[in-house]
């Protein structure tokens, strides 16, 4: 499956991420599984990614490496809906072969 992140080519320009409250409370959670939910427009895809990148770098790298490996699992009603939120807004703040590499699995459910 290709992608492609929907930035203007060139210079990688990092962004700065301001949770709302709401999103907040939901990074402070420690609970091994964690739901979130909101209207369109409330920063949930956002802070999901977000999240995500703050609990990549958290892990001790692979060790000789800067490598950090890890899998994770990010559900929604649809193949489609993941695509046009999840996926657009991870490739949107961490751009595919600037900052990170994705690998596409199949798309059972």
């Amino acid at each position: 499956m290709a992608m492609q992140a929907h930035r203007p080519q060139g210079l990688y320009v990092p962004r700065v991420y301001l949770p709302e409250p709401t999103i907040l409370k939901f990074h402070e959670s420690r609970a091994v599984v964690r739901f979130i939910r909101g209207p369109v427009g409330s920063g949930k895809s956002t802070g999901i990614v977000n999240d995500l990148w703050y609990r990549i770098n958290s892990m001790r790298p692979i060790k000789g490496t800067n490598i950090r490996s890890s899998r994770w699992i990010v559900c929604a009603t649809t193949i489609d809906r993941i695509r046009s939120t999840a996926i657009k807004e991870w490739l949107y703040w961490f751009p595919e072969n600037v900052i990170t590499t994705m690998s596409y699995g199949n798309q059972i459910i």
